[in-house]
């Protein structure tokens, strides 16, 4: 068992930060200011599922087709292979976990 304290890494704010790994699943904090884009472009995991909580802020998930937007509390899955991106939309701070099974990064 282990905790992983999220304190200090929000408040950092880092655009994308893995803080855990397994050989099974690994876990991710991303921040994305207002109109920030979580890459160039559309992004894909090829056999990664992903799960995205937004811990607080507000934001846009796109695929291409649609967009889906996001707030504190919601939880959001993507398909392996799915594209994606995150974009940023609130005064504060998007502040996100990602969660990918297996690794990703």
């Amino acid at each position: 068992m282990k905790k992983i304290g999220l304190g200090d890494a929000v408040a950092r704010k880092p655009f994308f930060e893995v803080l855990e790994t397994t050989p099974r699943g690994q876990v991710a904090l991303m921040c994305l200011e207002r109109g920030q884009e979580s890459g160039p472009g559309l992004n894909t995991h090829p056999s990664q599922d992903q799960w995205l909580y937004v811990v607080e802020g507000e934001g846009t998930l796109r695929n291409g087709k649609e967009e889906i937007a996001l707030r504190a509390g919601d939880l959001a899955r993507i398909e392996p292979g799915e594209p994606h991106q995150v974009v940023g939309g609130s005064e504060t701070t998007l502040v996100t976990l990602e969660f990918y099974s297996p690794p990703a990064y």
